[in-house]
């Protein structure tokens, strides 16, 4: 396992690490949660790669093998389910192969049930990396460490440098469209996110109309959703679809950015990558269901991201990997535009936090998924043998017992079955990738 903070230089290790098994013989490849953070992996270290669903997918119908000693990097695997990393190290052990697991188990974790990754980079050995570079300034470098660990004592140092913006939600959301707006002026790039939908719903507006009100994109345009999309505005994928094919030869993924170029009356758009992957006309049918402004994204589609600078709103919904993965976007300024309301209701109102207590509240929060075998040994934490004698004494061993046994016992059970990794269901691909990223 190789783990390590945001900034810290993963793909750059593994790059290397790559070049030292290659020239010692041993074939690479590479799997990610999704088909952006696969092509990272492609572009930054130079491991062939691909989705770990289509993997699977392509193990259960023999469209691919393993090899004995081949290494399989699986980056991102923080965001990996449970279930499909036990499936992944089963095929592998099966094959002779090595898995090399890459994440950090401090940002945000699976959509789907996890907390696998993180229990091993808790109680396994591990390498870690502990620098660093992404940063301009030092300090920062610094600060995210201590945010990373939840130390609420940083807030005030993000507070004195001016790195936090609050008021109420309308204030906020203003203050974080002006953030993106000056630092698109200067020309630089920059992400804002929000934990929640309706925020990000909201955001892309205000930064559409802003820029049709500079005359670069069209009043006008087609409905998406509660969104309008017209020619000029910058949308992002959330499908992978394989049969759409650009100039370049690559295929729209889920997480992929482009400029609109032309719409016409059947709802079909071309589109221009900002990736340098080249142009390709999106029919109607995906345009309505699979599509969506690029103005603002959640922080879990901004996790893997580097920008120049990066926002992140702040509310109730944020947790502490939340917040963690929002202020460790930007290379040059991370900014926390916070949310400061009263709370309650007609009978009960609590007044208005502060930025830093609301910062605080938010870091004390988690979204990590705690996995079975954690979940156990917490219990068991709470249990204290009863006098001599007692049989309760004997159940309390026996729970002991399993808990040391777990690691194998899990990925045993869970992973199932070799030939087909998703049991219950037909192997038979599927290439517009409906549920886990193909």
């Amino acid at each position: 396992m190789l783990i390590g903070p945001a900034g810290s230089g993963k793909s750059r290790t593994l790059g290397a690490a790559r070049q030292a098994w290659e020239q010692a013989g041993i074939a690479v490849r590479g799997v990610a949660p999704s088909a952006v953070a696969a092509g990272v992996l492609t572009e930054q270290a130079g491991i062939p790669s691909d989705t770990l669903a289509k993997f699977l997918l392509d193990v259960a119908n023999r469209r691919t093998t393993l090899s004995p000693g081949e290494v399989i990097v699986c980056d991102e695997a923080s965001m990996v389910s449970t279930r499909d990393l036990a499936r992944l190290v089963l095929l592998a052990d099966t094959a002779g192969a090595k898995v090399v697991l890459v994440g950090d188990h401090y940002q945000l974790g699976s959509v789907d049930a996890g907390g696998l990754f993180r229990l091993l980079a808790a109680d396994t050995k591990t390498a870690e990396l502990t620098g660093v570079r992404r940063f301009t300034d030092p300090w920062e470098a610094q600060a995210t460490r201590r945010l990373r660990h939840g130390d609420r004592s940083v807030i005030d140092e993000y507070s004195g440098r001016d790195r936090v913006r609050s008021g109420d939600r309308d204030q906020v959301l203003e203050d974080a469209h002006q953030a993106w707006k000056q630092t698109r002026e200067r020309g630089q790039s920059v992400v804002v996110m929000a934990a929640d939908h309706d925020t990000i719903d909201q955001l892309p507006m205000r930064a559409r109309a802003a820029r049709v009100q500079a005359g670069e994109v069209e009043t006008g345009g087609i409905t998406v959703g509660a969104q309008t999309v017209g020619v000029g505005d910058e949308i992002v994928t959330t499908r992978n679809d394989r049969r759409l094919v650009t100039t370049t030869g690559a295929w729209v993924r889920n997480g992929d950015r482009w400029t609109v170029d032309q719409r016409d009356e059947s709802g079909a758009l071309r589109l221009r990558s900002l990736d340098s992957r080249g142009t390709v006309t999106l029919p109607g049918e995906y345009v309505q269901e699979h599509l969506g402004l690029a103005y603002a994204v959640t922080v879990h589609r901004g996790q893997g991201l580097t920008v120049d600078h990066a926002v992140v709103v702040v509310d109730r919904s944020t947790s502490a990997e939340h917040l963690y993965v929002g202020m460790t976007r930007g290379r040059h300024h991370n900014l926390a535009c916070v949310v400061t309301e009263p709370a309650g209701d007609e009978h009960t109102r609590r007044p208005a936090p502060t930025a830093e207590e609301a910062l605080a509240a938010a870091l004390r929060r988690s979204s990590a998924e705690t996995s079975a075998t954690e979940t156990l040994r917490d219990e068991l934490e709470s249990l204290e043998p009863n006098a001599a004698g007692d049989p309760r004494n004997a159940i309390i061993e026996g729970l002991r017992q399993a808990q040391h046994h777990s690691y194998q016992h899990t990925i045993r059970r869970q992973a199932q079955s070799q030939t087909n990794p998703f049991p219950g269901h037909s192997p038979a691909p599927s290439i517009t990738g409906s549920g886990p990223e193909l």
